[in-house]
């Protein structure tokens, strides 16, 4: 799998579908494969922040105003991975990264 501007639309939709319909642990289990193969793993974080902050912007209210219930592993998992990595510090970087891998 290779996220691509052609794709990119479809992979946040399947992920917000997932998380909409009680399919929180099938949606966890692909945005981390999505987070670790498509932006960890190469140190994309301009990817990584693109692609998620979006997805978890999407979601932010209807999590907010409990519309869409989710643990509290997946919420934090989402906006640590919707967060701009590119202007943190390299030690705060490194400790927020630890958590996800």
């Amino acid at each position: 799998m290779k996220i691509t501007q052609d794709n990119l639309t479809f992979f946040r939709q399947k992920i917000l579908y997932l998380l909409k319909n009680d399919k929180e642990k099938i949606a966890k289990r692909l945005v981390l494969q999505i987070a670790k193969k498509e932006f960890l793993n190469e140190n994309n974080f301009e990817g990584m922040y693109n692609f998620f902050s979006p997805l978890y912007d999407e979601l932010f209210f209807d999590v907010m105003f409990e519309n869409i219930h989710l643990k509290i592993k997946t919420k934090e998992l989402l906006e640590k991975l919707s967060l701009p990595f590119l202007q943190m510090e390299k030690s705060k970087q490194k400790k927020i990264l630890k958590d996800i891998k």
